[in-house]
């Protein structure tokens, strides 16, 4: 089989290509790769590409604010949670943060605040995007609101978690109401989608 023919590079014009046997070519000045007489990227005749509608931000949302918040709730409910229970304990927070850790229910506790630091980034997360527009995310907001409640519970073991249980409840309702809203804007868009077609 010849070889075939270099062809001048779409990108910068130059005749200092090499060709290669299926019709694709490397430009030797610019670098650059192409195929047949386009650039690597577009069309070439005969090819169709499936359009996918893409997820676009609708505008900000400043309920992802409140769930912002409940996700800085989470990460101040990880020292409070010594403090709140050595004051409704009466002891000193160093005395009362040992206790809790020297029996064996500390393990939970320990597992509560990792939880708490791992969740609360995870509402953190989700309610900056439902801030920007994204509210496809309100169902993270959702999960990420009860994911901060159930580590709250966890690393407080009852009422001294009550500040995660607030910022994570902050975030389930927000994520609640972004998801159920999003929803209906799409049951909205498919109905009138179905009408046009």
């Amino acid at each position: 089989m010849a070889a075939p023919e270099p062809r001048p590079c779409p990108h910068c014009e130059s005749a200092d290509t090499k060709a290669f046997p299926d019709g694709s070519g490397a430009c030797n000045a610019c670098g650059r790769a192409f195929r047949g007489g386009a650039a690597v990227g577009t069309l070439l005749a005969g090819e169709e590409v499936e359009v996918v509608k893409a997820k676009v931000a609708r505008g900000k949302n400043r309920l992802g604010l409140v769930a912002v918040l409940g996700g800085l709730f989470a990460f101040l409910a990880i020292p409070l949670v010594f403090v709140i229970g050595a004051y409704a304990a009466g002891v000193p927070v160093p005395g009362y943060t040992s206790d809790v850790f020297n029996r064996p229910a500390g393990a939970v506790a320990c597992l509560g605040v990792v939880l708490l630091t791992i969740f609360g980034y995870y509402a953190l997360w989700s309610g900056y995007f439902v801030w920007q527009g994204h509210t496809d995310r309100g169902k993270h907001a959702l999960i990420g609101g009860a994911l901060v409640v159930v580590a709250a519970l966890l690393a407080g073991q009852g009422l001294p978690g009550i500040v995660g249980i607030v910022g994570g409840l902050l975030t389930l309702v927000v994520g609640l109401l972004v998801w159920r809203a999003h929803a209906a804007e799409e049951q909205a868009e498919k109905a009138q989608a179905s009408q046009a077609g």
